[in-house]
Formats: C-alpha cells, structure tokens, sequence
C-alpha cells in the first residue's frame, strides 16, 4: 500500500494498525489526538504482542473503539477538534 493510500485508510478509519513492521513479534493501534486548531500533536494506543493485539491478523472492535474513544477524550480536554472527520 502507498503512503497516500494507508493514509487515506487511517484517515476513514480513524486508527493506525501496525502489525510487526517495526518489531517483529509487535502490533500497535493507535489514534490521533487533535489541538484546538484541528492540528494532530500527538497519538495514543496500545501496543503488544501480535497475538494479542492483532488476533486472526486484525484488531478487534473493542482495541479499536476504546483507542479512538481515549484519543477523542483527551482531545477534547485540550479544546481539540478534528479537521478530517467528515472529508470523503
């Protein structure tokens, strides 16, 4: 996949899945946190082993929805707002 295109797919999705490309044995999810100009300054996910993190090669629906509900919590605590989240 492109950078364009994996861009594009966390952009929609709302999350980045990254399964041992950086440590093998490794998965992580995470999710942006947005200031009040609507400018990503920092992440928040989890990270594990692939397994765990990644079971039957996907994160489940839990991981994905308690990630995205922390980074949208803490984005709100510093007046953040997401530019993004209703471009096609």
């Amino acid at each position: 996949m492109s950078p364009g295109a994996a861009l594009g797919t966390i952009r929609r999705s709302g999350v980045a899945v990254e399964g041992e490309e950086a440590v093998i044995g490794e998965a992580e999810v995470a999710a942006p946190v947005f200031d009040h100009d609507g400018h990503p300054v920092g992440a928040i996910g989890v990270a594990g082993p692939v397994e765990r993190v990644l079971p039957e090669g996907r994160a489940p629906a839990e991981v994905v929805a308690a990630v995205k509900e922390t980074a949208r919590g803490l984005s709100r605590d510093i007046g953040g707002v997401r530019r993004f989240a209703h471009r096609r």
